[in-house]
């Protein structure tokens, strides 16, 4: 993703819960959570974020967000 965003600080990812105790239901996928594809909804309340620490502001990574460095060029 950052390939094809060249000035993206970060990307932020909403999460799902993927059910594992109703059984596998891809024996195909090597990736663990691709053998479950018994998931919840998007949650909007709950998210994960990738970032390049190198296009942040200082101190601009919480647990809730990130604010990138503006003044480089760098956005969300």
């Amino acid at each position: 993703m950052f390939k094809s965003r060249p000035f993206a600080a970060g990307f932020t990812f909403k999460v799902q819960i993927h059910v594992t105790t109703w059984g596998v239901t891809n024996h195909v996928s090597k990736f663990k959570v691709g053998r479950y594809l018994n998931r919840t909804r998007v949650m909007a309340d709950r998210v994960k974020h990738v970032t390049r620490p190198e296009r942040l502001q200082p101190g601009g990574l919480s647990t809730h967000g990130f604010s990138p460095n503006w003044d480089k060029g760098y956005h969300r």
